[in-house]
């Protein structure tokens, strides 16, 4: 699970359409490079489960503007449920870029709900524009509910859970946004227990945050 690159011009490419379940098992994707010509993330349409991993993702995008640049997931779109996750996501760009950074880069053709809990989300764009955990929320969708999420925007100013310029999520439960990872597992790690639905892969060594052997901070 470490080294990982897909790079477009070598013939690798998003997977079009997923619909089953990824299952980590507590495990953790590092050191993903995602670099292709614009909307790089590993899943296009995402419709199923995403659970118990971890992924730690490098974009380098070298598109017009108004790509978009997810990290982990395109669009997220009826049924589409992501829980247990852990995803560290940083992007660099070729040229100014209107899509924010997410680990949920866009939520659009949705008849049904998305679901995102017990998510640790940690992003950050060199061009500035990133929200924690949904990029846009098109088409004004309004069927999506975070629940018991700990969400980093890195360095900014107002730190987003979401873009606040599109439909807000249905619901938005025990979650926050940081600008910094410190101040994040700060207070995560007294508020990530089994009994809130954390899974036993979380742990907290001497007063770090991890996931697996994956430190977070």
């Amino acid at each position: 699970f470490a080294g990982i690159t897909l790079n477009s011009t070598e013939g690798y490419a998003s997977v079009a359409t997923f619909s089953g379940v990824l299952d980590g098992n507590g495990y953790a994707m590092t050191d993903l490079t995602i670099a292709k010509g614009s909307a790089a993330y590993m899943f296009n349409n995402f419709s199923g489960t995403l659970k118990d991993i971890g992924i730690v993702a490098s974009l380098n995008v070298a598109s017009p503007a108004d790509a978009i640049n997810g990290g982990v997931i395109g669009y997220a779109i009826a049924g589409a449920y992501v829980s247990n996750c852990y995803a560290n996501v940083t992007a660099t760009y070729g040229a100014s870029q209107n899509w924010p950074v997410s680990l949920i880069s866009g939520v659009n053709h949705n008849n049904g709900g998305v679901l995102i809990e017990n998510v640790v989300s940690v992003v950050s764009a060199e061009s500035g524009l990133a929200t924690a955990i949904i990029g846009r929320n098109a088409g004004g969708k309004t069927h999506i509910a975070i629940n018991n999420c700990y969400a980093v925007d890195v360095a900014a100013a107002s730190p987003e859970i979401y873009s606040a310029s599109w439909t807000a999520p249905a619901q938005i439960v025990n979650t926050t946004a940081y600008s910094s990872v410190a101040d994040m597992v700060a207070v995560a790690k007294t508020g990530i227990t089994a009994d809130k639905g954390w899974a036993d892969f979380w742990t907290v060594d001497n007063g770090t945050l991890k996931f697996g052997s994956v430190v977070i901070g």
